[in-house]
């Protein structure tokens, strides 16, 4: 038997909050970037203060917009399109 002295675990479906809404992704993903996320940042899909999740430090992102309230649009280097606070933000470079 092919499966013998293997252990398989239960499938699990995610939920729908688990799927990256299509208007936050970009393809092909940038091949520049302009700004590094500095320490873990707190991300949203939508632009408002609710977490949907985190950006890990020194991750490299493009700066699309700087938006109202200090928040800012950017993509990181999956294609992810999501706004964080602008102070979460260094220049590449600096």
């Amino acid at each position: 038997m092919a499966d013998e002295g293997f252990l398989r675990p239960e499938p699990e479906i995610l939920g729908e909050s688990s799927l990256v809404p299509d208007e936050n992704l970009v393809r092909p993903a940038p091949e520049r970037f302009t700004h590094e996320v500095v320490g873990d940042t707190p991300f949203s899909w939508a632009g408002g203060d609710r977490e949907d999740g985190r950006l890990p430090g020194s991750d490299r992102v493009l700066l699309l917009e700087e938006g109202s309230g200090g928040r800012c649009w950017v993509v990181d280097e999956q294609g992810l399109r999501v706004s964080v606070a602008g102070a979460s933000l260094r220049p590449l470079g600096s």
